[in-house]
């Protein structure tokens, strides 16, 4: 659901996440709740699906990216934050390292 694509400098590859899950029509609520990572040349595609998982071993629905531009103390550009919904009940914000890429 709802995909997002960044550029991966160290790679040189475009990185898709997305809401990975299992919905079933008689069940009222999401099965796997994951984050999916594809990666790609080129920014329109093909991806090749990479990686499944949980960030922080938290379930995931929907989510969005911020990739930082400009470094400061904190944090260096390039840097990117998956920021996501915790069932519904929260956010959660978590920066992704290069096995994110």
């Amino acid at each position: 659901e709802r995909p997002k694509v960044v550029f991966c400098p160290s790679t040189r590859l475009y990185v898709l996440y997305f809401h990975l899950d299992h919905f079933q029509m008689r069940l009222p609520h999401y099965h796997w709740r994951m984050v999916g990572v594809a990666t790609s040349r080129y920014a329109v595609g093909p991806f090749v699906l990479k990686k499944v998982f949980q960030p922080d071993g938290l379930p995931s629905l929907d989510l969005t990216l911020h990739q930082v531009r400009y470094g400061d103390m904190y944090v260096e550009a390039g840097d990117v934050f998956l920021i996501r919904s915790v069932d519904n009940k929260r956010v959660a914000v978590s920066k992704l390292d290069s096995s994110n890429f």
